[in-house]
């Protein structure tokens, strides 16, 4: 089975996933790394240079090749979700989609100077709570969905992923 992490930027993604990828003995990978792997470029020097379209074309055929992967905790990009060809992938190739969901105040704490400058969509405030807004009808149609706290630790979600999964698949 490969778990796909999904939800917004600063949501913890990478870091719940690699716990989690821990938790059940399978293997991590961070979508974006992948990306950034296969172009030589990091995600922000892909946006700059050759536009989000681009970027987007190489985060669907990466998201592709995950669907040999067995046993694998995948940490989607924040937009992944927001393109009906990545969600209905997932799906149909027997992934397991779950929205980690901070509150956008969580995110914004989360997040340092450096962690916003490293994200292309991270504009000003107005535009990433309008981002935000846009992307949650696309996370909505995650497969599970766990809430993630202000003061939550990353075991403490990660435990909370791994209730949630149990809950609905016993397969875990």
């Amino acid at each position: 089975m490969r778990i796909y992490l999904v939800g917004f930027m600063g949501a913890g993604k990478t870091t719940v996933g690699k716990g989690l990828a821990r938790q059940l003995a399978y293997d991590f990978l961070d979508l974006d790394e992948q990306i950034g792997l296969r172009s030589g470029l990091r995600v922000w020097e892909i946006f700059e240079q050759f536009g989000e379209a681009h970027f987007r074309a190489l985060e669907h055929e990466c998201l592709a090749e995950t669907a040999k992967l067995e046993r694998t905790v995948v940490a989607t990009g924040g937009g992944t979700m927001s393109f009906s060809r990545n969600r209905s992938l997932m799906t149909r190739t027997g992934g397991v989609s779950i929205w980690l969901d901070p509150s956008l105040e969580t995110v914004e704490k989360r997040l340092d100077e450096a962690g916003k400058a490293a994200r292309p969509l991270f504009g000003s405030a107005e535009s990433v709570r309008r981002l935000y807004k846009e992307r949650r009808d696309a996370y909505l149609r995650a497969d599970l969905r766990v809430e993630v706290g202000p003061t939550e630790t990353e075991d403490e979600v990660t435990e909370r992923v791994l209730l949630t999964l149990r809950e609905r698949h016993c397969a875990i």
